[in-house]
C-alpha cells in the first residue's frame, strides 16, 4: 500500500511512478512504453533516479487525463486534475533530495607523498572558483592529486570523477557525464539538456579528468558552467583550457634535492610495496635522491623504477638510470594505457602536438643546456612564440628564467624519435652561434658574448660532440676554432686542449683550418707549460701558414715558438721569433694580434734586466688593449706592469696595476687572471710590510694554478720563489705555513 506524503512533503518521482503505474495497472515495461521510454529508465526512476523531461511529463498528463484516471486511485498523491498533476511534478523534481554521486574510483593515493601543501591550494581554489584545471606534465600526479582533492572535499551535495582519456570526440563529454550523474537521455532532449537538468541547482563538483586531447571540449565546459549556477568542475589537462573563468593550478614534479626528499620517500614507499622486506642504509638514500633528481622527480617515472628493485638492485638501477625509458618497466595494469610506462605517457602529449611542433621539439633536444626563445625562432621562424607556448603548456618543455628547459626524460624519448634534418638544424644553429660569438669577443662586446658562451656552451659542446661522432671534420674544426676565444677568455686550458685534438683526429677539414687549430694547440699547451707540444703544432702551423702566404697565421705561430724560447731560457731566440711576429701581424692589419708579441717582448726584456725598455713595452701593449677595448688581454699586462714596478721601485704603481688587473679579471670570471692577480698582489703586500696577507695571497694563487693545471711561468716562478724565502725568514716557518693555510682555506671557501 502506498503511503501519501505529508502535507508539507513533496513527492517524490518515485512515488509519482508507481502511482500512475498503479492506476493502470501496468507493470514497468508497459508503463515505459506509453510514455515511449525505456524499461531501465522506468526502473531508475523508482529507484530514485533521474526524472523526466518536459516532453515525458507532457505525454503523462495527456494520458492521464485521456483516460480519466484523476477520478480514481491517483488521489492517493493529492492530484485531482492535470493541474495539479503539472503542480506535483514540479514539486517532486526540486523537493527531490541530493543524490551523492558514486565517487569510487581504483586511483592509488602514493603520489600523494609530499603534496600536502598541493592538496589544500586545490581544495581552496575549488571552493573559491568553479573551474580549476590542474595542469603539468605527463607523469607528475595531476590525477592522482585530482583525485584525492575531490575524495577530501566538502560542502558538495555529489562529487563524481569523469574519465575522458579514452573518448576521442568533445561531443561524448556529455554523455560521459550524464552515466555519472545518472541523468537519463530521453527523446526529443538534447544530451546537453538533459545534463543541465540532471545537474539542476546541485551543488556538485565535476572531475573531468584527462582533457588535453579534447580542445573543443572548451565551449562545452564553458556552457555548462553558465547553465548550472552551483556546477564547480576540477579538470586535469597538460595545457590549460583558456576559458576566462579557468584558474589554473600548474604541478611541478617533487623535490628530489636530498634523501629528505619528498621524491626519496616516495621511492621508498613504492620500493617497499613491491617488496616489504626491503630497506634503505642512509648511503643508499643519497643514491635514491641522485636517482630521482636524474628522472626529473616526475612520480610515475619514480614509481616505476622502485618497482624494479623486485629485480635488480639499486647499486644497478642507478648505474643504468640514464637510459631511463628503458630500465623503467611497465606500471599497474588498471591504469589508463598512458600512463602504464613513462615512453606512453610522454608518445600521449607528443602525439597530440601539431606537425611543427613535434618538428621543433626534435631540434630542441638536442639542446642539452635549454634553449631561448631566439634559438627557437631561428628554426621555426614566426610561428615559433605559438609553437613553444604549446610546448610550455604541454609539459614538454619548461621555462626558467629566459631559457627553456627539456626534462632529461623526455629528451630521452626524443632522441628516439629522431626526424631526418632535426641535427641538421642544430647544428646550423650551433656554428652560427659559436662564430657570431667569436667574432664580438674583439670589441666592446667581448664580456658579453663570454657571457653568452657561458650561457650557451653545454650546447655548443654538444654540437661539437655530435661533428666528432659524425666524422664531420670540416664542421668540428669550424666549431671549436670558434669555441677557442671563450676557452681562453675563461682559462679552460685542458678543455680547449683535449676538444682540439679531438678535432685534428678528424678528417675533411681544409689546410687552413688545420692549421688554425694547430695554432690555437700550440698556444694552450704552452701555458701549460707542454712546451714540446707547444713548438710541435707551433712548426706545423707554420709550414702550412708559409705555404699559404698567411701573413697573420705566421704571425702567431711565431708568437709561440717565441714564448717557448723564452720558457727554455733562449732569450735572444725568443727577441727574434717575437720581433718577426710583430712584423708580420703588422703586414696583415691585425691590431688586436699585436698585443701579445708586444707584451711577450715586455717580458722577454724584463727577463734580461732591461726595466724600463720592459714597463715601454708593457705600456704599449696596454694602450693598445685599452684603445681596442680589449678587457681580456689586459689582467696578465698588468700584472707584468705591477712586477717590473716593484723592481723600478714604483711600488704606489704596482698597487695600482695589480689591484686594476684582479677587478678586470674577476669581471670576466678568467681564472688564470685572477690566478696571476693575486700573485702580484702578494709580491705588493710583502713590500709594503704585510707579509702575512702576502703568503695567503701566494697560497690562494698557488691553490688556484694547480686547480687549472696551469704551472707558474718560469720567470714568475723564480721571484716569487726568492719573495717566499724572504716572507719565511720574517714569520719563521710555522706561521708560513699557518698563513699558507689560511690562504688555501679561503680559495676552498669561495668554491662552495
Amino acid at each position: 500500500m502506498n503511503v501519501p506524503p505529508g502535507p508539507t512533503e513533496a513527492p517524490t518521482w518515485a512515488d509519482v511512478s508507481r502511482a500512475v503505474r498503479t492506476a493502470f495497472g501496468f507493470a514497468q515495461e508497459d508503463f515505459a512504453a506509453s510514455l515511449q521510454v525505456s524499461r531501465k529508465t522506468v526502473q531508475r526512476w523508482e529507484r530514485g533516479l533521474g526524472a523526466p523531461d518536459d516532453r515525458v511529463e507532457q505525454r503523462l498528463i495527456d494520458l492521464l487525463t485521456d483516460r480519466r484516471v484523476f477520478e480514481r486511485h491517483f488521489v492517493d498523491i493529492g492530484v485531482s486534475n492535470a493541474d495539479d498533476l503539472s503542480d506535483v511534478l514540479s514539486r517532486s523534481r526540486r523537493g527531490r533530495a541530493p543524490r551523492t554521486i558514486d565517487t569510487s574510483r581504483n586511483e592509488s593515493t602514493a603520489g600523494l607523498i609530499g603534496r600536502q601543501r598541493e592538496l589544500a591550494d586545490v581544495h581552496r581554489l575549488i571552493e573559491l572558483h568553479r573551474l580549476v584545471t590542474i595542469t603539468g606534465p605527463g607523469g607528475v600526479g595531476k590525477t592522482t592529486l585530482a583525485a584525492a582533492a575531490l575524495h577530501t572535499s566538502d560542502g558538495f551535495a555529489g562529487c563524481t570523477i569523469v574519465e575522458l582519456v579514452e573518448v576521442r570526440d568533445a561531443a561524448l563529454i556529455l554523455g560521459g557525464i550524464a552515466e555519472r550523474i545518472s541523468a537519463d537521455e530521453h527523446g526529443g532532449r538534447t544530451i546537453r539538456d538533459t545534463v543541465v537538468r540532471g545537474i539542476g541547482t546541485r551543488r556538485l563538483l565535476l572531475l573531468l579528468d584527462n582533457l588535453e586531447h579534447l580542445p573543443q571540449a572548451a565551449p562545452v565546459i564553458d556552457d555548462l558552467l553558465a547553465s548550472c549556477a552551483e556546477l564547480h568542475i576540477l579538470a586535469t589537462s597538460r595545457v590549460p583550457l583558456r576559458l576566462s573563468a579557468e584558474v589554473e593550478f600548474r604541478l611541478d614534479p617533487l623535490d628530489s634535492t636530498d634523501a629528505t626528499s619528498a621524491g626519496v620517500a616516495l621511492f621508498v614507499g613504492a620500493a617497499q610495496r613491491a617488496d616489504p622486506a626491503l630497506t634503505f642504509a642512509p648511503s643508499e638514500l643519497s643514491m635514491i635522491a641522485d636517482l630521482c633528481a636524474r628522472l626529473d622527480g616526475l612520480p610515475l617515472a619514480i614509481e616505476l623504477a622502485a618497482a624494479r628493485l623486485r629485480a635488480v638492485s639499486l647499486v644497478d638501477l642507478h648505474q643504468r638510470i640514464d637510459r631511463a625509458l628503458a630500465v623503467l618497466g611497465r606500471g599497474p595494469r588498471d591504469r589508463p594505457a598512458h600512463q602504464q610506462t613513462l615512453t606512453d605517457s610522454i608518445r600521449w602529449s607528443f602525439d597530440l602536438l601539431t606537425i611543427e611542433q613535434r618538428s621543433l621539439m626534435l631540434v630542441l633536444g638536442h639542446y642539452v643546456a635549454g634553449s631561448t626563445l631566439a634559438a627557437a625562432e631561428s628554426i621555426a621562424g614566426a610561428g615559433a612564440l605559438d609553437d613553444v607556448v604549446a610546448l610550455v603548456e604541454s609539459g614538454l618543455i619548461s621555462r626558467r628564467g629566459e631559457r627553456y628547459r627539456m626534462l632529461e626524460t623526455v629528451r630521452d624519448f626524443v632522441a628516439t624519435q629522431e626526424q631526418q634534418g632535426s641535427g641538421d638544424l642544430f647544428r646550423d644553429w650551433v656554428l652560427h652561434t659559436a662564430e657570431t660569438q667569436a667574432s664580438r669577443l674583439r670589441g666592446v662586446e667581448q664580456r658579453s658574448a663570454l657571457d653568452t658562451f657561458a650561457d650557451e656552451y653545454p650546447n655548443l659542446r654538444a654540437g661539437l660532440q655530435q661533428a666528432l661522432a659524425a666524422g664531420d671534420g670540416e664542421n668540428a674544426h669550424r666549431l671549436a676554432i670558434a669555441l677557442c676565444g671563450y676557452w681562453d677568455g675563461r682559462s679552460l686550458l685542458s678543455e680547449a686542449r683535449r676538444w682540439l685534438e679531438l678535432t685534428l683526429a678528424t678528417r675533411g677539414a681544409g689546410p687552413i683550418r688545420r692549421a688554425t687549430v694547430h695554432t690555437w694547440l700550440g698556444y694552450f699547451t704552452a701555458h701549460q707549460n707542454d712546451l714540446d707540444s707547444a713548438a710541435a703544432h707551433a712548426h706545423e702551423a707554420l709550414v702550412i701558414w708559409t705555404e699559404h702566404r698567411v701573413d697573420a697565421g705566421i704571425g702567431y705561430a711565431r708568437l709561440i715558438l717565441g714564448r717557448v724560447a723564452a720558457e727554455t731560457g733562449r732569450h735572444a731566440d725568443a727577441e727574434s721569433e717575437l720581433h718577426e711576429s710583430v712584423r708580420r701581424l703588422r703586414a696583415a692589419g691585425d691590431t688586436w694580434g699585436l698585443i701579445r708579441p708586444l707584451n711577450a717582448l715586455g717580458e722577454s726584456a724584463h727577463a734580461l734586466g732591461r726595466l724600463d725598455e720592459a714597463l715601454l713595452r708593457h705600456n704599449e701593449a696596454l694602450s693598445m688593449c685599452v684603445a681596442l677595448d680589449d678587457q681580456g688581454s689586459q689582467p696578465s699586462i698588468l700584472c707584468d706592469i705591477a712586477h717590473v714596478s716593484l723592481e723600478l721601485a714604483d711600488a704606489v704603481g704596482a698597487r695600482k696595476a695589480a689591484d686594476r688587473s684582479l677587478e678586470v679579471a674577476s669581471q670576466l670570471g678568467n681564472q688564470v687572471g685572477v690566478a696571476h692577480s693575486l700573485n702580484a698582489l702578494g709580491c705588493c703586500h710583502l713590500v709594503g710590510g704585510e707579509v702575512a696577507r702576502a703568503v695567503e695571497l701566494w697560497a690562494e694563487s698557488e691553490v688556484m694554478h694547480a686547480e687549472l693545471g696551469l704551472p707558474v711561468e718560469r720567470r714568475v716562478r723564480d721571484a716569487i720563489e726568492r719573495d717566499q724565502a724572504i716572507a719565511i725568514s720574517v714569520l719563521g716557518i710555522d706561521r708560513y705555513r699557518a698563513h699558507c693555510d689560511i690562504g688555501a682555506a679561503r680559495v676552498a671557501a669561495d668554491d662552495t
